[in-house]
């Protein structure tokens, strides 16, 4: 057999992250959004993927600073969440002239897997969730011996964890039509959609 090296150069950096597919793990945040890998229930260790998008900075209650007469550098100090000193030693609370926006979960991706049972409280209420769904009920049997999911399990998983939309994907090419998917998943969830190979949606968030 021949052997082949070749180097390549890259313009960015490459992060491994080593996961041990039982627990959530934390992978990477920004300013503004948390990564997170989730553990699957497949026949081989695989995780998905859950999108937070994080509470940032504080946020100064306008109508609450308007008399204060603050300077720059102490709303700045507020909004880091640290109280911020006045004249003749009066201190300005942070939690009291500032607030957080909660976090939002923004999409959860849970590509091969039967429906999950477990860290269900950290899915709960996200705005969008994809979730595989091979199979429609009738092969439910086939479903399970696979690894995989139905479409009526993921609806009922969407309804479960009181997800706002419900992308559906990952369909076998047995069956003809992927309305048929959409059919079974609506009475568990309002919003289903059937999403396809290189589809691309905005998330309203």
């Amino acid at each position: 057999m021949a052997l082949f090296e070749f180097e390549i150069d890259l313009n960015f950096e490459i992060r491994y992250n080593t996961h041990d597919f039982q627990t959530p793990q934390k992978l990477w945040t920004t300013q503004s959004l948390e990564f997170w890998a989730i553990p699957l229930d497949h026949t081989i260790p695989c995780c998905g993927f859950l999108a937070i998008k994080s509470e940032g900075v504080r946020k100064i209650k306008k109508s609450t600073i308007q008399s204060l007469n603050l300077s720059v550098s102490q709303i700045k100090q507020l909004k880091a969440g640290l109280d911020a000193t006045g004249e003749e030693g009066v201190v300005y609370e942070a939690t009291a002239l500032t607030y957080k926006k909660p976090a939002e979960k923004i999409l959860a991706f849970i590509s091969d897997s039967r429906p999950l049972d477990n860290n269900l409280e950290l899915l709960k209420e996200v705005h969008y969730i994809f979730h595989e769904s091979t199979f429609l009920d009738a092969d439910s049997h086939r479903a399970e011996f696979t690894g995989h999911s139905t479409a009526r399990e993921a609806g009922q998983f969407a309804q479960h964890i009181q997800a706002k939309n419900l992308l559906l994907g990952h369909f076998s090419p047995r069956y003809p039509h992927p309305n048929l998917f959409i059919s079974e998943a609506s009475p568990y969830c309002s919003n289903v959609l059937a999403m396809q190979d290189g589809q691309r949606i905005d998330l309203k968030i």
